[in-house]
């Protein structure tokens, strides 16, 4: 019987001695995780797979002392983060459960910097496009309505097309000062545009785009400029 206690203070002097020492040989860069480590290191510092703790716990891969790439970060008022970081920040898709007053609320999307952008992580996106569509220029005129105004034009000069059509909206465009505006769009929208126009012959083109945040979305889609 001892012997067997023995054992165990041998190996509790060990284990403590074993973290003192991955403390000391291996830091952690951010403040509230910084007290004790275990895992991979490099050059002193925490990088690859490990667990840090202080106040708050994160587990997860560390790059030069930090949080970076995927991990789960808990605060000491049980509030966890789960998700992607870089350089001790938020950075990325994650999910974010927040105690308030013994309360769970989540939140989920994007992070830049460790603030929350929105649940996209771009307002919009061009998900295609045909090769004479040489630049699509996207701007947010105001978030007062939702409207999509749309501009089609050929070395940055407006020309005339031939059958307009826009998927996954309601109603016809309306031609305003050589655009066409769509009103009360749904957003966030995703649809594919097709034109035709004379450019010795007649030819087609098509680009599909997404939009996610609301407002007056103007898209001015350029031409291959022919002489």
């Amino acid at each position: 019987m001892k012997h067997f206690k023995k054992i165990i203070i041998i190996h509790l002097i060990l284990c403590t001695a074993f973290e003192l020492n991955a403390q000391k040989d291996c830091e952690v860069k951010k403040l509230g995780i910084e007290k004790t480590y275990t895992g991979d290191c490099k050059k002193g510092l925490a990088h690859g797979e490990g667990k840090a703790s202080g106040n708050d716990t994160y587990q997860g891969t560390f790059k030069k002392g930090f949080p970076d790439g995927y991990g789960e970060y808990v605060w000491a008022n049980g509030s966890i983060y789960k998700g992607e970081w870089n350089k001790g920040q938020k950075e990325g898709k994650g999910e974010l459960k927040i105690i308030i007053e013994g309360m769970d609320s989540v939140v989920t999307g994007y992070w830049s910097k460790d603030k929350y952008i929105g649940l996209y992580k771009y307002p919009y996106e061009l998900l295609s496009k045909t090769p004479d569509i040489v630049t699509v220029y996207f701007s947010n005129k105001s978030v007062e309505k939702n409207e999509l105004i749309l501009m089609i034009t050929k070395g940055q000069n407006p020309t005339n097309v031939i059958g307009l059509s826009v998927t996954g909206l309601y109603g016809s465009g309306i031609p305003v000062n050589r655009a066409v505006v769509y009103r009360d769009i749904d957003y966030p929208w995703q649809g594919s545009i097709r034109f035709s126009y004379d450019d010795r012959g007649i030819k087609s083109e098509e680009l599909v785009v997404k939009i996610n945040s609301p407002g007056i979305w103007e898209i001015r889609i350029d031409l291959r400029f022919t002489r």
